[in-house]
């Protein structure tokens, strides 16, 4: 476990981007945290890193976003308005999951909006909290 505390987005964008140089494709990220925390903005950091040219958003509405990289490709899901592993699965949720192209990294916010889905799945977790101010502390589990 890294535990590191950041005091502002540029010290964020600087772990975020460290962190996408060690990504080798095919990784699962599980990303946690309050509205507002910084996970959005932490997929926007390792999207940039990651040679990623359009404008990375939160898909809230849509679930699922995918990006193609210079160097490995993004998909990105935002489980926020899911209440149930069954509701994701029209999305293609159990591939990109179960079976992670290795050209492909994939980023999910709020993921335990479906439970232990992830079960029997190596992940990276990683927890933004927030603290005073823009300081936010970054846990990141492998």
């Amino acid at each position: 476990m890294e535990k590191i505390v950041v005091s502002n987005i540029g010290e964020t964008e600087k772990f975020a981007r460290k962190f996408a140089r060690t990504l080798q494709g095919g990784e699962l990220i599980l990303l946690r945290g309050d509205l507002g925390a910084g996970k959005t903005a932490f997929t926007q950091f390792v999207a940039d890193e990651l040679g990623v040219k359009d404008d990375v958003t939160s898909p809230t509405f849509t679930i699922m976003k995918e990006y193609e990289g210079k160097r490995l490709n993004i998909v990105h899901f935002d489980l926020y308005r899911i209440n149930n592993a069954l509701e994701v699965q029209e999305f293609g949720f159990d591939e990109y999951v179960f079976n992670t192209p290795s050209d492909t990294v994939v980023l999910v916010e709020w993921p335990d909006n479906v439970g232990e889905y992830y079960v029997g799945r190596k992940t990276i977790n990683i927890t933004i909290e927030k603290n005073e101010g823009d300081s936010r502390t970054i846990i990141m589990e492998k």
